[in-house]
Formats: C-alpha cells, structure tokens, sequence
C-alpha cells in the first residue's frame, strides 16, 4: 500500500501557502468494506459542494483551474484502502491528499489559509517508535507509525539465537525429585541457560543502539521472563514506552499492530498528562497561562513556547487593526475582522513564531477554558 508523504512535511507546505486561496475539502470515510461504497458518493457531492462555493466567491478563471486540481487529486484515490478519514488540500501551488487514522468532521473551506487541525493532529500522533519483539529464539525490530508497523530486514535484525553448547546429563536415577544429582544438573543447566539468554539480548540490544540516533520510544513484545531479562540488561531502559506481554510469534501481523498502536497512544497520552502537570507547577512562576483571551497576547507577544489544546475546541474571536494582540470574544461596536475560529489562528501564531502544540482530549481542559500555553519567559 502506498504511504502518505510525510505529514510533516505536508503542513510545512500547507502553512507555507497562507495569503493565497486554499481548498480544504475534508470528509470521514470507512475502512470496511461493505461500509466504503458510499464514500467515492460523498466525495463527489463534497467536491460539487466545494465547486459550487468557489463560483460564488472568486473570479471565474480562478475558480475553473482550482476546480481542475482538485478533479485530478480526487482521481487518485485509492478507495479501497481508506481509513477513517480524507483530506483535499488545493492551491494554486499545491495539491496534497492524505488519510487520516481517526474520526473526522466534514469540513469544506476555501479561504486564505487551510484547515490544518486535522492535519497537525496526525503529525502529533505520528511519532515514530520502534517495537522489539522478543522470545528465546528470536529478536525482530519493527518500525512503527501509528497502527502501521513494518518488520526492520538487514545485516542485524532478526537476531537469531544459536545455541552450541552440549550438556552431559547425568547417570539416570529414579527421578528428578528423588536424585539430587539430577536435581543440581536441572539447577546448573538453567541458570546457565538464562546467562546464555541475557547474553543474546545483550547482543539484540547493542544492535538496536545503531537504530537509537533519536529519543525514539521502544514497546517491547513479549512473554514476562523475557521482557525481565531484557529490561535487566538494557541500556535503554528509559527510552521504553509500554510492553506487550504474550506470545506473539504467529500472531496476525496487523492485529500485532494494532496492540502496539494502543501501547502507543497510550503513551502519547501520558505525555500530555504530563504537560499539563508542568503547566500547574509554572503556574505560579507565571509561565503558565490559561484563557483564550490571555493566551492570545502571549502568543502575539512571542512568547508560546508549548500549547494544549483540546482536539475540537472551536471559538470564533474578534481583533481590531488598532490592537491585533487583543482578541475579544464579541464583536466590537468599532470596524473590526472577525475569525470563525480563534483557536485555529492561536495554534498558527504558535507553530509560525517556533512553539509546538500538542492536543489533549475533548473535555481534558475543561477546568482551564479548554486551552493551556506554557511561555518560553
């Protein structure tokens, strides 16, 4: 199956086309199969809907060409592989699809910028990581993006283990219980047997410090004595992010995957519950700031440093060409410009002036006005 570009690098080039007409044509689709018919039905309808707005609001020709990009983009694609949403994403410049691995909002614009909380959702929660699949036999590596997961084949990985040594058992006795001879020849083979193991994950885990040139977080897959010994001798033992306990050598390849994306989440998750007990503790500091309105002037004032955001926390706001670093949640009896969501336009402030936003739940930040900044000062 074909991949997405690299979002990242999509919403370096979406922001990139603020000040010209953008087309954002988004709609949720299916993954079953017998649900999916009717999705190439609500594209087409969305994409009359779009033509339709673009008619009304820009000059013929303008509107003609546009309308030929996004025909041609829609053409390609691929149907029978969707997940559980799409995005359109047109300009004069550019034309750029992608899917999106969670629930989404219909969504049709055409306007000076494009709707990109979609998209940047995706780039947070597309954090690489890696997974180390672990049995006495056999180490593998795989790379992971969300639920997609791709086994790492080369000169180190899958580690193999190959065990040359002969035990000289002893003379038979009645049985083990009453031979103690036996009884120390089982106590002797197993504790070498384990010296043996945590050598070969010894060797595994050298092998993976070639992969660790970044903090990339590891799940580790496996039965409970393994994962001991290896979280034993590790050398990244920091860098785990969950664990997997089981046998999973011949388990189903995209349900193996899905586990470890669950892991996964749950640990992006974690990291946002940390941020936001960072955020009371800079509180008092006065570096952390809470209500749409304060953490606008911090915004425009430069000083965003870290932003959570609920996922779907929308709010429309008001300025004045007078005073830009204000926003007011009403309109002004005065000539103002009115923003359908201040929210959107708080997070590209943020990420145009070198701050990162991360999104926490609908309702995680409800005690904070949904929103939270931590400054750089």
């Amino acid at each position: 199956m074909k991949k997405d570009k690299l979002v990242g690098e999509d919403l370096v080039t979406l922001q990139s086309q603020r000040g010209n007409v953008c087309v954002t044509v988004i709609l949720p689709t299916h993954r079953l199969f017998s649900e999916r018919k009717v999705d190439k039905f609500e594209m087409e309808k969305a994409i009359e809907e779009t033509v339709s707005l673009m008619e009304y609001k820009l000059p013929e020709k303008e509107a003609r060409n546009l309308r030929k990009k996004l025909n041609e983009l829609e053409a390609t694609i691929d149907y029978d592989h969707n997940l559980d949403g799409i995005g359109l994403f047109v300009s004069n410049d550019t034309a750029i699809k992608t899917r999106f691995p969670f629930q989404v909002t219909k969504k049709i614009v055409v306007g000076p910028d494009f709707e990109i909380r979609d998209l940047l959702y995706k780039t947070n929660i597309s954090q690489p990581y890696y997974v180390l699949k672990l049995s006495e036999n056999r180490v593998s590596l795989y790379s992971g993006t969300i639920d997609e997961l791709n086994e790492i084949h080369g000169g180190d990985f899958p580690d193999d283990f190959y065990d040359d040594r002969e035990y000289s058992t002893p003379g038979r006795g009645s049985s083990t219980q009453g031979n103690p001879q036996m009884r120390s020849f089982e106590h002797d083979k197993s504790a070498i047997e384990t010296i043996r193991f945590k050598d070969f994950f010894r060797h595994a885990d050298e092998l993976l410090g070639k992969y660790m040139v970044q903090d990339v977080p590891i799940i580790l897959a496996g039965v409970e004595k393994d994962l001991a010994w290896y979280e034993e001798i590790t050398s990244f033992r920091k860098h785990i992010a969950g664990r997997i306990q089981g046998n999973y050598e011949h388990t189903n390849h995209a349900e193996f995957a899905r586990k470890c994306w669950a892991v996964m989440e749950a640990y992006l998750k974690e990291e946002v519950n940390r941020l936001i007990s960072d955020f009371r503790e800079k509180v008092g500091s006065g570096r952390g700031v809470s209500g749409v309105q304060e953490i606008w002037t911090s915004v425009s004032e430069g000083k965003g440093m870290k932003l959570v955001v609920e996922k779907d926390f929308k709010l429309p706001g008001f300025t004045t060409a007078e005073n830009e670093q204000f926003l007011t949640l009403r309109p002004t009896k005065t000539e103002h410009v009115t923003m359908p969501d201040a929210i959107d336009e708080i997070i590209e402030m943020t990420l145009d002036k070198g701050g990162e936003v991360f999104f926490a739940d609908n309702g995680q930040l409800s005690e904070f006005g949904g929103m939270i900044l931590i400054t750089r000062y």
